[in-house]
């Protein structure tokens, strides 16, 4: 309790001024200088990971806002150029602790967009096509399906099932890309092997899940190496099914006010088991690697939790902070995502034209702050699996995937 008392003490005796609510939604910037302090408060006041960030945000403010009252000075005879721009933005962000953070500044002068992040890097980049391949030419593979969602030149998903420990045996294969299928707006053909997981009811008696309860899959791997996340739905619908009661993997918390540590309570956050879940348990691996991220990371939490469920692979990205995008939780404040949404739409998913005189802005960030059962935060770090099996580009190259083998030996073996 002394702890607590003193952190947010010196917390308070750290800011330039007590807080007041200026929603930066509705703040006109009209120079470099208002667009620097309308992002900076908006982070100081709805940034959720306070507590545990080490980069000291007032001393931010004071090294950063003399190079945007110099871009203010400097006027037309010596324009702010694309790069200067960016590099300054990019010195106000970095080191921040939310991997999920992303800030889009626009310059009307420039009549384009920077986007930076907090300088976090992937240690590797996932190579899923030599992957899908190898696992095209396991031995003894069958009843592989690849369905792809409309409008994307790959496919999305994938399913097979290969051979277990002894002759007759299966092992169920699923691997998905990424956690954005919409249930009720896609077909059938889009969405297998989804249909795998689905319960009887989901979509009007037509999920069907015979790949799963078929007697001779003795166990499963779910495969989310390169899974950028998504809908925290879709992990409902995977890890639900395979539950027969529910489980608590952790808890989440939420800013309740403008101070840096006004959080709520933490609430445990559980996934139900579904009324009709598989016919019988089955153990169950998740592959993961570094570009798992958002979704994909808390499912690997999830699976730890889960007792017939483990974790192979590499360390995770390390962006398990939830987020509602675009969304304001309250009327009284703000918290996660604020700004334009507008020109977020423009630069981030549509990629459409976009113009304004103002020094527009939107900054993506977590919503909702996560911890494990321990309380164990994951952000910025990643999750450990219970297995590690280190990326190697060379062994990819010549045609093995040890991550997938040591799934498989586990589900064959035990061990």
């Amino acid at each position: 309790m002394a702890l607590a008392a003193m952190l947010t003490l010196m917390m308070v005796s750290c800011r330039k001024e007590a807080p007041v609510l200026h929603d930066p939604n509705n703040i006109p910037c009209k120079t470099y200088t208002q667009q620097f302090q309308a992002v900076w408060e908006g982070v100081d006041q709805s940034y959720v990971f306070w507590e545990r960030d080490t980069v000291n945000w007032d001393k931010r403010y004071d090294l950063c806002l003399p190079i945007f009252q110099d871009f203010d000075a400097r006027g037309t005879a010596n324009p702010v150029t694309a790069e200067e721009y960016k590099a300054a933005w990019l010195k106000v962000f970095k080191g921040l602790v939310d991997h999920h953070f992303v800030g889009v500044l626009w310059n009307p002068n420039l009549k384009s967009a920077v986007i930076v992040n907090a300088g976090h890097q992937a240690r590797y980049t996932t190579d899923i096509a030599q992957e899908i391949s190898i696992l095209k030419r396991m031995p003894g593979i069958s009843d592989l399906t690849e369905n792809t969602v409309q409008g994307s030149k790959a496919p999305q998903s994938w399913s097979c099932l290969l051979p277990g420990k002894v002759s007759g045996e299966k092992i169920a294969y699923f691997r998905f890309s990424g956690f954005g299928f919409n249930i009720k707006n896609q077909s059938r053909a889009e969405l297998a092997p989804l249909y795998a997981f689905f319960d009887p009811d989901t979509l009007g008696n037509v999920g069907d899940r015979a790949l799963i309860n078929r007697d001779d899959v003795k166990g499963i791997i779910i495969d989310v190496r390169g899974n950028g996340g998504g809908s925290f739905g879709n992990i409902d619908t995977y890890i639900g099914s395979l539950l027969h009661k529910d489980l608590h993997i952790g808890y989440t918390r939420v800013k309740e006010g403008i101070g840096r540590l006004d959080y709520s309570a933490w609430l445990p956050l559980k996934i139900a088991a579904h009324k009709r879940p598989i016919n019988k348990e089955k153990d169950v691996v998740l592959l993961v690697d570094a570009n798992s991220i958002s979704c994909s990371e808390v499912t690997a939490v999830f699976t730890k939790c889960m007792p017939n469920g483990k974790v192979v692979g590499d360390r995770t990205y390390g962006a398990t902070g939830p987020l509602w995008s675009n969304t304001i939780l309250h009327d009284v404040f703000y918290n996660g995502c604020f700004g334009d949404t507008n020109l977020y739409n423009r630069f981030l998913e549509d990629r459409g034209t976009y113009s304004n005189d103002n020094f527009a802005y939107y900054v993506y960030t977590s919503t909702f702050e996560f911890v494990d059962r321990n309380y164990e935060s994951f952000e910025g770090k990643g999750v450990n699996p219970d297995i590690l099996v280190p990326y190697n580009e060379q062994e990819l190259k010549a045609g093995t995937d040890k991550q997938l083998e040591r799934a498989l030996e586990y589900l064959r073996n035990g061990k």
